[in-house]
């Protein structure tokens, strides 16, 4: 993986909350000090204390408010162009969001497994390590449909 996708992966693992500094060290198999600076540098904690809610929380928020939408379209007597164009850019953020989370968790999930398998067999471990990161970077560059 290239330095910027590293580091990219490691924003993100930190900026979402999902790891520690040393935690995404050993994850990404890099130095502590290392991702510390980039922390610092990029003013990671600031962001991170900035997304106060978490994405099911904003995910909760922008479902109650596609559905007042929803409602109002539905028993209203016209269709408002106005309430069409928000409902499709709620949807649209729903998606992201619920595809950003997804990624997260499948993150988590290939993590956990390769514990697991490092415990039982290192070698089978760092095989899959390579087949994980390869389709981790193929889920992040896809294009959406």
């Amino acid at each position: 993986m290239k330095e910027a996708d590293t580091r990219e992966l490691a924003r993100i693992l930190y900026t979402e909350g999902y790891k520690t500094v040393t935690e995404i060290a050993e994850t990404l198999k890099v130095p502590v000090q290392e991702v510390a600076d980039w922390v610092d540098g990029g003013r990671w904690g600031e962001v991170r204390r900035s997304m106060a809610g978490s994405k099911q929380e904003q995910l909760k928020r922008l479902y109650e408010m596609a559905e007042q939408i929803n409602v109002r379209m539905v028993t209203g007597d016209e269709q408002s162009s106005k309430d069409i164009d928000l409902l499709m850019k709620y949807v649209g953020m729903i998606g992201k969001l619920e595809s950003e989370d997804n990624l997260y968790r499948t993150i988590e999930m290939a993590e956990d497994f390769l514990k697991w398998l490092y415990k039982k067999d290192r070698k089978q471990a760092q095989h899959y390590v390579t087949i994980y990161d390869n389709y981790i970077k193929e889920l992040t560059t896809r294009q959406p449909l």
